[in-house]
């Protein structure tokens, strides 16, 4: 399988990664530059923005996109398993080198796919916070002190999340050469079939036939 490469990622499900990533990073550089009062006049109306390109980008991205290749990733990003549970318990021991061997792990590890459920939950909080406090100072809905909590709780969890997702994309070694993947979307077979054994690649055989070790710290971020 040396130099052979499988198709991990369609365009439209890069689309979307890449509106949503844009976009975030987007929502927490403004975010920041307003938690210290930089550039207000220009900076908010960034960071109001931002929220509405990714809406906009993912509704366009949704509706001329690859239905199917969405669709799946939805499913796989919102199912946790018994495997996706053990390896939740596994990774704190890999990272402290005492995991073995991690459970099988299909086109995205539990680690992926906690990120994503939380990131979309924490986007949605931090949304709907923002809105209220828009409101509020406009004189549309009374004045609260929770809204301000929730809002920069929320925000923080999104720093926090995508701080290490980068850290495991960018800086991290092991990792580190997924970031080209994201790009292309396509993976080498042997990768695939060493990280993620239990993914079966559309048209194409099951990975899972040239390893049995699956998802390591050190490979699957992506």
């Amino acid at each position: 399988m040396a130099g052979v490469s499988v198709r991990r990622f369609t365009p439209s499900e890069l689309a979307a990664h890449w509106v949503i990533a844009l976009c975030v990073l987007t929502m927490i550089a403004t975010g920041l530059a307003l938690g210290i009062n930089v550039f207000h006049s220009v900076v908010f109306p960034v960071h109001v923005g931002s929220v509405f390109v990714l809406a906009a980008g993912l509704v366009v991205v949704g509706a001329a996109g690859n239905r199917r290749a969405r669709a799946a990733s939805v499913h796989d990003l919102r199912r946790l398993d018994g495997d996706d549970r053990r390896w939740l318990a596994w990774a704190p021991r890999a990272a402290l080198r005492r995991g073995g061997d991690p459970p099988p792990v299909g086109r995205f590890n539990a680690g992926q796919k906690a990120n994503a459920i939380l990131v979309t939950c924490l986007l949605l909080s931090v949304t709907a916070s923002g809105l209220y406090l828009w409101a509020k100072v406009h004189g549309i809905v009374s004045n609260s002190n929770l809204d301000g909590a929730v809002h920069n709780l929320s925000a923080i969890g999104i720093i926090v999340l995508v701080s290490g997702h980068l850290y495991m994309a960018v800086l991290n070694p092991g990792t580190r050469s997924a970031l080209g993947r994201i790009v292309t979307g396509r993976v080498d077979a042997e990768w695939a079939a060493h990280h993620h054994p239990a993914w079966e690649p559309d048209g194409q055989p099951s990975v899972s036939s040239s390893s049995t070790a699956s998802g390591s710290l050190n490979g699957g971020t992506r």
